[in-house]
C-alpha cells in the first residue's frame, strides 16, 4: 500500500467582539476535510471588550483547543474590523520610499502615540486629471494594538504565524470555487455581514478590486429584531433550521428591519456603481452574501429586489471538503464560517 502523508492547515481564527471561530483543514490523497472546528461565544451578561476581545473569550479558546481535535497550534488570524483602517488611495508610484511616504501621509494622525503597521493591495492603474496613477487598497493597524492582540491569542494557547485581512480571507474562500476560464471575466461582490459591520469586497480573477467597510452589522439587526418582534438569537437559528412558517416570519423580520436594510441597500448600490464606473467587468458582477447575518430569514431576497440582481448564499464548504454534513454548526450556519475558512486556506512558511 502506498502511504500518503496527511497535510494540515494552520488554524484559521476569526475574532469578533462577541465570538471566536476556529477551523482547521486537512488533505490526504488530494481530498480535503474539516479536521476540527469550534465556536466560542461570549457568555451572556458579559459585555464585549472595548479594545480587543474579552478575557472570557481567551479562556473559552483555551478550553476549545483542548476539547477538539486540533493538531498543532499554528494559526492565521484576522484583526477585528474596529482595529483596522481601510481606504482606497491613489499614488504616483508603487516603488520604494515614494510609496512608503505616500501611505504614511494617508495615515497621518490615524494612530496617535502608536506606529502604523501598513499593508497594501494593488488594484490597477487609473487616469486622474490626465495623469496616470496607481490605485491601492490601504490596510493599516497600530503596531501596539497588534502586539497586544497577538499576546492575548498566545495566552489562549495559539501560535499566531500570520495576520490576514478579512477581505483577503473572503477572496481566498470564494474564488477557489471558480474553475472555468470564463469565471475570470466575471467579478464577484462578496458582502460579509459580520457582527459589528459589513464588508463589501469585489474581486476579479482572484485579485482585490474594491473594499469598503459599512457600519451596519448583524448584531444591530438582531438587536432590532429582539426589540420589535421579541425574538432571540435561538429563535432565529430555529427559523433557519425549520421551514415551518419561515415565509411569514421573513416578512415580519424584513418589515422590522426596513429602514436599516434600505440604508444598507443604498450603500451597497453605491459601491457597485463606483466599481462599474472605474472597472470594466465583461462577465458581469455576481453578488455573494455571507457572514453571521446572511442567514436572517428574508434578507437575501430583500437585497436581491433592492439591488435588482441575484444574491447568492453559496456554501463555502463545497467540494473538495468533506465531513461538514455531520457538523450541524457548519452545515446549518455555513455563511458564518467564510472568514475562518479563508484564513485556514492561507499558506504559511
Amino acid at each position: 500500500m502506498l502511504w500518503r502523508p496527511t497535510r494540515r492547515s494552520p488554524i484559521g481564527v476569526e475574532v469578533t467582539p462577541g465570538a471566536v471561530r476556529l477551523l482547521q483543514l486537512e488533505w490526504r490523497a488530494g481530498r480535503g476535510a474539516v479536521r476540527a472546528s469550534a465556536e466560542v461565544l461570549l457568555p451572556e451578561g458579559i459585555e464585549p471588550a472595548d479594545d480587543l476581545f474579552s478575557p472570557a473569550l481567551v479562556a473559552g479558546v483555551k478550553k476549545a483547543l483542548k476539547e477538539n481535535p486540533f493538531r498543532g497550534r499554528q494559526a492565521v488570524i484576522n484583526l477585528p474590523s474596529d482595529q483596522t483602517i481601510l481606504r482606497h488611495v491613489k499614488v504616483e508610484s508603487i516603488q520604494g520610499h515614494a510609496l512608503h511616504d505616500a501611505l504614511l501621509f494617508e495615515l497621518e494622525d490615524a494612530f496617535p502615540g502608536d506606529t502604523p503597521l501598513v499593508q497594501h493591495l494593488e488594484v490597477g492603474e487609473v487616469i486622474e486629471r490626465g495623469e496616470r496613477r496607481h490605485e491601492l487598497i490601504l490596510l493599516a493597524a497600530g503596531l501596539g494594538q497588534v502586539n497586544e492582540f497577538v499576546r492575548m491569542l498566545e495566552q489562549a494557547g495559539l501560535e499566531p504565524r500570520a495576520i490576514d485581512a478579512e477581505g483577503c480571507a473572503l477572496i481566498r474562500c470564494f474564488t477557489r470555487q471558480h474553475r472555468r476560464k470564463s469565471d475570470g471575466e466575471a467579478h464577484t461582490a462578496i458582502v460579509h455581514l459580520g457582527e459589528t459591520s459589513t464588508l463589501m469586497t469585489i474581486t476579479g480573477d482572484g485579485a482585490a478590486l474594491f473594499m469598503k467597510q459599512l457600519p451596519l452589522g448583524a448584531g444591530q439587526l438582531i438587536e432590532t429584531i429582539q426589540q420589535r418582534l421579541d425574538l432571540t438569537r435561538e429563535d432565529l437559528r430555529y427559523a433557519v433550521q425549520s421551514e415551518d412558517g419561515e415565509e411569514e416570519l421573513a416578512e415580519q423580520i424584513i418589515g422590522a428591519l426596513r429602514l436599516q436594510l434600505d440604508a444598507l441597500s443604498l450603500e451597497l448600490s453605491a459601491c457597485l456603481r463606483y466599481h462599474a464606473a472605474s472597472r470594466r467587468s465583461p462577465g458581469g458582477v455576481e453578488l455573494v452574501l455571507c457572514g453571521t447575518g446572511a442567514a436572517i430569514p428574508g434578507l437575501a431576497p430583500m437585497l436581491s429586489d433592492a439591488l435588482d440582481m441575484v444574491v447568492h448564499r453559496p456554501d463555502p464548504f463545497t467540494l473538495p471538503f468533506t465531513g461538514v454534513e455531520s457538523n450541524p454548526r457548519l452545515s446549518r450556519e455555513f455563511g458564518a464560517w467564510s472568514v475562518p475558512l479563508g484564513l485556514a486556506l492561507r499558506e504559511v512558511g
